[in-house]
């Protein structure tokens, strides 16, 4: 992880709805010799969002904003890590992630990255 990540917060009258943490040059697909997603890659390190703000397009459109960001910068692909536990809220973020068209990248159970192009991210991509 860079030592200073970009980092882009979700806010209205009651205060910080959600963050998220990312960079985009970080490259760790083409670092991993993962020849499947070519071109310039960008990843979210971190996405949080308040509990009573969770299901209401927060985090989509955090993520949407990287995706915008990391096209406007020249990259093609955006990849992060879903935290491997067996869990139910695990299970929440896999399945929040795959509404946003990201799918696992890696088959190795110990490395769990998932990604997408940022157009089909984009092509997703929530009403404001």
């Amino acid at each position: 992880m860079p030592e200073y990540p970009a980092v882009a917060v979700a806010c209205s009258a009651q205060g910080v709805l959600g963050v998220v943490e990312f960079d985009l040059s970080y490259d760790l697909g083409r670092a991993a010799e993962r020849h499947e997603h070519l071109g310039k890659q960008a990843w979210i390190f971190s996405l949080a969002v308040q509990d009573e703000w969770r299901g209401r397009g927060v985090g989509a459109q955090l993520v949407c904003y990287v995706a915008q960001q990391a096209k406007a910068d020249g990259a093609t692909f955006l990849a992060l890590a879903v935290q491997e536990e067996p869990s139910e809220a695990r299970e929440c973020r896999v399945r929040f992630f795959e509404r946003l068209g990201m799918r696992r990248i890696t088959s190795s159970p110990g490395d769990p990255a998932w990604g997408a192009p940022v157009a089909a991210i984009l092509g997703r991509q929530p009403p404001s």
